[in-house]
């Protein structure tokens, strides 16, 4: 299994939370010679803005060269067809997970 970058966001996500997080991912990807997985553990959060969304998704059409896969663990089943969604629009290799486990086997499997 290839390199795996952690992240979190937790409560309701705001453009600037989003822009932090995903600053510090842009970071852990410099420089690197391989395409690691992220796996983003959303399963925290408790809502967002659209904007975040709009920004989630322009982030991830940016680096999904950069990027093996992105699997995102949440616990709202409405969060699974948006992320699909989001997956198609930024053309990025993403699914949401309800488990850590499943979504390591996934990453794992790219």
């Amino acid at each position: 299994m290839g390199a795996i970058i952690n992240a979190k966001l937790i409560g309701h996500l705001t453009p600037d939370v989003l822009q932090q997080e995903l600053d510090r991912l842009a970071l852990a990807l410099e420089d690197r010679d391989d395409r690691p997985a992220v796996l983003l553990d959303c399963s925290a959060m408790t809502g967002y803005e659209l904007a975040a969304r709009e920004a989630f998704v322009a982030w991830n059409a940016a680096h999904r060269d950069r990027i093996r896969g992105l699997a995102i663990l949440v616990e709202k089943p409405l969060w699974f067809a948006l992320i699909a969604t989001m997956s198609m629009v930024s053309r990025q290799r993403m699914k949401a997970f309800r488990t850590r486990e499943d979504a390591t086997n996934w990453m794992g499997a790219l």
